[in-house]
């Protein structure tokens, strides 16, 4: 029992002392990190055919997404969605058919799609917001396991790569699906 004190006062003094320090040139807790630096891409073995110039975006678009995400899960609130969404909406889905959706047609996939579950589940995997200056666009790339079980009770699982890509207006005009079962 004393070894533990002492070694609990051994490494608390240094802690203590550091805290209690009289030296008025300490610097505020406060870290200024400078703006990121333009980073020049090496030469690439193939070329980019939509951009080559990808940075990190406003994370507000991925809280866009997942708070549809959510509206999806509580089957709720599916007139929400439509207010993010441009007038027009290309959907790229697994199966490579593309169709152009207007906010109400999307929303209306949607509410076909949950009808088809009993309850549905998403986990997210990995979430990231891209931003192009070339295309002037957000991408957010998300990640997701889904789980359902189907209205006979069957539960199903997939993991998928979705793409949203939002204009310049802040509106989703994309949304690409790549899928695995």
């Amino acid at each position: 029992m004393k070894t533990q004190i002492f070694l609990i006062l051994l490494f608390a003094a240094p802690v203590f002392f550091a805290c209690s320090s009289n030296d008025k040139t300490a610097t505020a807790d406060v870290v200024v990190v400078p703006p990121a630096e333009k980073v020049s891409i090496p030469p690439m073995p193939f070329p980019a055919t939509l951009t080559d110039d990808w940075t990190i975006g406003d994370p507000e678009k991925i809280r866009v997404i997942l708070n549809m995400y959510k509206n999806l899960e509580a089957d709720s609130a599916y007139d929400a969605i439509k207010l993010n969404m441009a007038d027009t909406i290309t959907n790229l889905s697994f199966d490579d058919k593309e169709t152009k959706l207007t906010p109400e047609l999307f929303v209306g996939e949607a509410k076909k799609f949950r009808r088809g579950f009993k309850k549905l589940n998403e986990e997210f995997k990995s979430y990231v917001c891209l931003h192009s200056e070339k295309l002037d666009i957000d991408q957010v790339i998300l990640w997701v396991k889904e789980t359902g079980v189907s209205k006979a009770g069957v539960v199903e699982s997939s993991m998928y790569q979705e793409d949203w890509r939002f204009n310049s207006d802040g509106k989703i005009f994309y949304r690409g699906i790549f899928m695995r079962y």
